[in-house]
């Protein structure tokens, strides 16, 4: 309780004045003579019992009518927690800062709408009074315990920002509770919160265990539910999903993008566009236009759409495309649109190893394959390959190629065996052809996983018909090469060297510990025509491959060069190796991905590019260590939404584009289901909701100066006065007095 004019107690003084006043009117009794007193001094015993306990009720109604009429002017006032909190005040403002208030209600978003109420509230803050500020999401704002410096919360509040994440405040507000109990203040506390109490940041259990510890602790929590007065309150669309196809972009071409748009509330997006983005006009010379899409949405609450961005040519030097998809706006702009980051792969070196001639005058074991990679000598082509001999593959720093073939090797070597499987580790392709040379029949054994394997020689007749079959699992290389064919060809021929399969007890013996290799298409005698195995692992290193065919790549050894399938299946080898070695992430602001980097570095060293304008703009420096057992760097994405690529940087200096990744609002802020009032004043009596900027004024001023009480004391002052004089005159009163109030009193009843 708290008093406006507490001057006025001085007054108090007069509530002793009926006392003094009584004593003074006392008389001393004068004798009268009587005759007889037997009868005199029994009346006179009942009537001074009586008159005096009449005069102790009467003088003790003079004295509270005093108090009362006193307290009255002295303007008391009371506060719906009970009293006023003497000396000075502790405030706290806790802010939601998450995605969901950046909805736009008319000129304004909800984060601004917050602060323009939490600055209201500190009008009435004095320079004594200590004040804490939590903003949900952005801890290097968050000022706590509570200082006596409202200025600087006035600064700090003016450079919070809405963050494009999920963010619990529920958890923030319980740590805040925690810190005030642990600095004593939780007494005397006002937190007063400013959030649109969507679920997503709001989780009910935890909501209900936070009102349940302040209301242990006696802090008054004040919710100020921002929600505005757009007429399409609680009403978004956005987009669920939407995936590019291909991830990654091999020189030019065409990308299909598909998606998916959802709604919540009565109002709906009427269409969505897909645009090449990122890139300078000129960039982009075709297929570069808006595709619009319009949206007929019934009563569905999901629609999906499918986008062919077609022939598109772009400039050599763009390494990353950018797409841009987005919804015709509405009131949450962050989930409107999304930028999705191609990674382009272009002019890619691969080595070609000629095994039969150092000289490289013989051409035929690389004959057909250096046409497949590079048909027609086109200067423009995807893949660029350097042929050598087997000689000089030994000094030959295999870091800087795509892929190695080698074609009809005399022998492979333990060392060389050893280098080439710590090439695929970091994520390399090796496609070995054997030839006719002897010694390599022992050199496939030389590669550890190829340890369990036997190779026999096995020449057949030119007249003899050959196929590829499917094996009993295929895998992926072989789906695709059937879904292009169909049924698959045979040609004529002979292969000069098959594998056959070890007993399975003595190749789990020799392979603990690694993947077994597989088996891609078989024979018609049921012999492998290819072995595959993957070393390495993860979405960057994208598993590095280690091939061995059982037919040549020399059209003196078999037809199949010849063959189309020859050409898909190598150009399907290639590209789909590239493919896995670029990674292409999806995800929220401070989202974690896992990033496999081979080799024993123990520091990640690099940054995240924004691509904006056809170039890579805002640079986000990144330093990530991990231990020597992990084979990947934990690396958070941007803390914006955009399209952007993740450079490293080598200790030499030179940087490379590892991995791209499209930063998107969450979807869980994006589906606006906010608790009810009900189930915020579920919290018990410490909570009390304000859902307009009047109302909690209204509170405040509540909270520093209680609601009035004078009136009701001056009322009750009234009251107890016109009891005082009805007891004051009860001895008057006749019984015809009294017959004249009861048949008033009837005839109120009755009328």
């Amino acid at each position: 309780m708290g008093f406006l004019n507490p001057y006025f107690l001085f007054a108090l003084l007069s509530v002793g004045l009926p006392v003094m006043l009584h004593l003074l009117n006392r008389r001393d009794p004068k004798p009268v003579p009587f005759s007889t007193l037997r009868f005199l001094q029994t009346a006179l015993a009942k009537t001074r019992k009586s008159r005096r306990l009449t005069q102790i009720l009467i003088l003790s109604l003079r004295m509270l009518i005093l108090l009362l009429v006193v307290l009255a002017f002295a303007r008391p006032s009371v506060t719906s927690w009970g009293w006023i909190p003497e000396g000075n005040r502790v405030v706290v403002l806790v802010l939601d800062a998450s995605a969901s208030m950046g909805y736009r209600n008319l000129e304004s978003t909800r984060f601004e709408d917050a602060k323009v109420w939490a600055m209201r509230l500190l009008e009435g803050v004095k320079e004594s009074d200590r004040v804490g500020l939590v903003v949900a999401g952005q801890d290097d704002l968050t000022i706590m315990p509570p200082v006596s410096r409202e200025s600087a919360i006035r600064k700090t509040l003016l450079d919070a920002r809405c963050q494009v994440r999920v963010v619990n405040v529920a958890a923030a507000l319980r740590k805040t509770l925690q810190e005030l109990e642990v600095a004593g203040l939780e007494k005397q506390a006002e937190v007063y919160i400013f959030s649109d109490f969507q679920e997503a940041s709001w989780p009910k259990d935890e909501w209900q265990v936070a009102t349940n510890s302040a209301s242990k602790m006696g802090v008054r929590l004040v919710c100020c539910e921002i929600s505005g007065a757009s007429t399409t309150a609680e009403a978004n669309g956005w987009l669920k999903r939407v995936e590019a196809s291909p991830e990654v972009l091999l020189g030019s071409g065409s990308v299909l993008v598909r998606g998916t748009v959802a709604r919540c509330g009565e109002a709906a997006p009427g269409w969505v566009e897909v645009s090449p983005s990122g890139n300078p006009a000129e960039e982009v010379s075709s297929g570069a236009g808006v595709r619009r899409i319009a949206l007929s949405w019934q009563n569905q609450r999901e629609q999906s759409f499918e986008v062919l961005l077609d022939d598109l040519v772009i400039a050599p030097e763009v390494q990353t495309l950018g797409i841009r998809v987005a919804l015709e706006p509405d009131a949450l702009a962050l989930d409107d649109q999304i930028e999705l980051a191609l990674p382009r792969k272009q002019q890619l070196k691969v080595l070609l190893v000629n095994g039969r001639d150092e000289s490289l005058a013989f051409k035929a074991p690389t004959f057909f394959l250096q046409k497949v990679l590079k048909p027609h000598q086109q200067t423009s082509s995807l893949l660029q390959p350097d042929v050598i001999g087997m000689r000089e593959l030994g000094d030959r720093v295999l870091s800087g190629y795509e892929a190695v073939f080698i074609a009809d090797p005399p022998h492979l070597e333990t060392a060389l065996a050893l280098r080439l499987e710590s090439y695929v580790r970091e994520g390399g392709l090796v496609v070995l052809y054997p030839g006719n040379q002897a010694g390599i029949e022992a050199g496939i054994g030389n590669l550890q996983a190829f340890s369990a394997w036997r190779a026999q020689s096995a020449e057949s007749e030119s007249s003899e018909e050959m196929r590829m079959l499917r094996t009993r699992h295929p895998v992926e290389l072989e789906q695709q090469l059937t879904r292009i064919f169909g049924q698959m060809p045979s040609w004529q021929g002979h292969a000069h060297l098959a594998f056959t399969l070890a007993a399975p007890a003595a190749l789990a013996a020799q392979t603990v510990g690694a993947e077994v290799p597989t088996a891609v298409f078989q024979g018609t005698d049921g012999a492998p025509f290819a072995l595959l195995h993957k070393l390495g692992a993860g979405k960057l290193a994208g598993a590095g491959k280690l091939v061995v065919f059982s037919v040549s790549a020399d059209r003196q050894w078999s037809e199949w060069p010849l063959h189309p399938s020859f050409v898909v299946l190598h150009r399907l080898l290639v590209e789909d190796h590239i493919l896995r070695q670029s990674a292409s992430f999806h995800g929220s602001p401070g989202d974690v991905i896992e990033v496999p980097v081979p080799g024993q570095d123990r520091q990640f060293a690099g940054s995240w590019r924004e691509l904006s304008a056809g170039t890579f703009a805002q640079d986000v420096p990144l330093a990530i260590d991990r231990d020597a057992e992990q084979s990947s760097f934990q690396i958070p994405l941007p803390n914006e939404p955009g399209a952007y690529a993740l450079f490293r940087q080598a200790a030499s200096g030179d940087e490379s584009m590892g991995v791209a990744a499209s930063v998107r609002s969450p979807v869980a802020e994006s589906n606006l289901t906010a608790l009810t009032r009900r189930e915020l004043e579920d919290g018990g009596d410490a909570v009390q909701v304000c859902q307009s900027l009047d109302e909690l004024l209204a509170t405040i001023d509540q909270v520093t100066r209680g609601k009035p009480l004078w009136p009701w004391l001056l009322v009750l002052a009234f009251l107890l006065a016109i009891a005082e004089e009805l007891i004051a005159n009860l001895k008057s009163w006749t019984a015809d007095t009294r017959s004249q109030i009861r048949a008033m009193l009837r005839g109120g009843r009755h009328g």
